[in-house]
């Protein structure tokens, strides 16, 4: 019988026409949906938002070492040897601790991500002696959000590496290098990405962030929704730097945002030469099979001329006219697609 597009998905990594590998991994909250993750044939675990072990709890505390230790440990090892990304502590904004950050007149310019991990140093270590002391049960990859500068990674792996060393004196097996990563999504630092990347294992580009903060409108106001659009030219620009960046450093560059998931987008992203991306774990059978369905020359072809219009609309038409013509091959997954 003719397979569905979740049964083709399962049968193994996303390869275009032309022999290009694409790696499609799924986004995740809790260790409950690590089932999701095999259910939906990603490639491991591109995003693990560890601020919501705080967050389901009410916010009423932070989970100690050994229970957060516990659920990373559960998480890393049933997926490996799947990669496994654990962004540190995302909270501040608008996304609850309030009683860490204080009354902030403009919480999403404030004391959020890394920058109220630093804040609260004892916190910050207790979550990297949990990470670190799991790492040797699969392949845990660290991520740092709102990383703004050079400075911030540096003053990072200062942190993870007094929590390395706490755990070499408990007797605690820790490999000697445990990959961190910087998420791109804020402006100053997709602008000097040639500048944090040979400092990082790898750059994460976080696209809902990227493209609220370059364009200055809030995604969750109905009244600036029009100029919050991934297609806008600024944000192909950031990121068509920000891999270049990667690219010359030698380092791997994910897309982990909500663009990711969109199909066109995705060949577009394709086309800039990112071979890395995560989205929910329902949303990768169908970009799998996009993959599969796609040239990654032609994707490239796409992309350029993309970079040189000049509107939003533009960049939509050209897109939907383009995706049509990639996928035409496949009238399932054209059909999926809605092109």
């Amino acid at each position: 019988r003719e397979l569905s597009l979740k049964e083709r998905s399962l049968s193994g990594t996303a390869t275009t026409r032309d022999g290009v590998e694409v790696a499609i991994r799924a986004n995740i909250e809790l260790a409950r949906e690590v089932p999701d993750v095999f259910e939906y044939g990603a490639d491991g675990v591109g995003l693990f938002r560890s601020e919501f072990l705080y967050l389901s709890s009410a916010g009423v505390e932070f989970p100690d070492e050994a229970t957060q230790a516990a659920i990373y440990r559960q998480v890393v090892s049933r997926l490996a040897p799947r990669p496994v990304v654990i962004r540190t502590y995302d909270l501040g904004g608008k996304k609850g601790a309030r009683h860490l950050s204080g009354a902030e007149e403009n919480p999403v310019l404030g004391l959020r991500g890394v920058r109220l991990c630093f804040s609260h140093p004892e916190m910050f270590r207790t979550q990297l002696r949990a990470l670190l002391s799991v790492a040797s049960g699969g392949d845990l990859r660290i991520l740092v959000p709102m990383v703004a500068g050079v400075e911030e990674v540096r003053r990072v792996r200062a942190f993870v590496e007094e929590a390395r060393q706490e755990l070499v004196e408990r007797g605690i097996d820790v490999p000697d290098s445990v990959p961190i990563g910087a998420m791109i999504e804020v402006p100053s630092a997709a602008v000097t990405a040639d500048l944090i990347a040979p400092e990082v294992d790898f750059l994460s580009l976080g696209t809902n962030d990227l493209i609220q903060y370059t364009l200055a409108a809030d995604r969750a106001n109905e009244a600036v929704s029009e100029i919050y659009r991934p297609q806008h030219p600024a944000i192909l620009r950031l990121i068509a730097r920000v891999q270049d960046a990667a690219r010359a450093a030698g380092k791997p560059l994910a897309i982990c945002g909500e663009m990711a998931a969109d199909p066109a987008l995705f060949l577009l992203l394709l086309g800039l030469g990112i071979r890395e991306f995560s989205m929910g774990p329902r949303s990768v059978p169908l970009l799998k099979d996009v993959a599969r369905c796609a040239s990654a020359a032609d994707a490239a072809r796409m992309a350029r001329a993309a970079l040189s219009l000049s509107t939003p609309d533009d960049v939509s038409a050209l897109l939907a006219r383009e995706a049509e013509a990639l996928l035409s091959g496949d009238p399932e997954t054209r059909a999926a697609v809605n092109v």
